[in-house]
């Protein structure tokens, strides 16, 4: 009597591995896609109120900029000139920004580990860098080895 016909052989592992993992991935897809149709759609709304918030708030800027302008007429300054200190006030805020923006942006550095290692990934995947270090039938560790007793890849072991 054999034991050789109860065990699964390595194809029908590897098989079975496949087609789990397979199951999964689609699975987790699945699930990504249904969660994401309630997130995209929760977004959608918050970000057309942050627009209609932020139009508005436009609004209170020009508003505010005139009203600004029309204060200053009353200290006597001609009309003329209390647009234009308002529209200096507005272009020296602007310059400013720019210069920390530019700034903040020096400081931004490429993800260099990150790069390399996505490029170390074809490396990786490719199976001609590992045929050279597979164990080939000639070598000790290949006869050596105990044959592994294991349990169907859907069942538990029992205790």
């Amino acid at each position: 009597m054999s034991t050789t016909d109860d065990e699964p052989t390595i194809g029908k592992l590897i098989a079975d591995i496949s087609r789990d993992v397979s199951l999964l991935v689609q699975n987790e897809i699945a699930l990504a896609k249904s969660e994401l149709k309630v997130s995209v759609r929760a977004s959608g709304w918050g970000i057309a109120f942050f627009a209609v918030a932020a139009f508005i708030l436009l609004l209170v800027v020009i508003l505010a900029s005139i009203t600004f302008a029309y204060m200053l007429t009353l200290t006597g300054l001609h009309p003329a000139w209390a647009f234009g200190i308002v529209t200096l006030v507005y272009i020296a805020i602007a310059v400013i920004l720019c210069v920390l923006g530019y700034y903040r942006f020096k400081k931004v550095k490429m993800p260099e580990r990150t790069i390399e290692s996505a490029m170390s990934l074809p490396d990786l995947v490719n199976p001609a860098n590992y045929r050279d270090h597979a164990p080939s039938s000639s070598s000790p560790m290949a006869s050596s080895a105990p044959p592994v007793n294991r349990p169907p890849f859907n069942q538990t072991p029992s205790v």
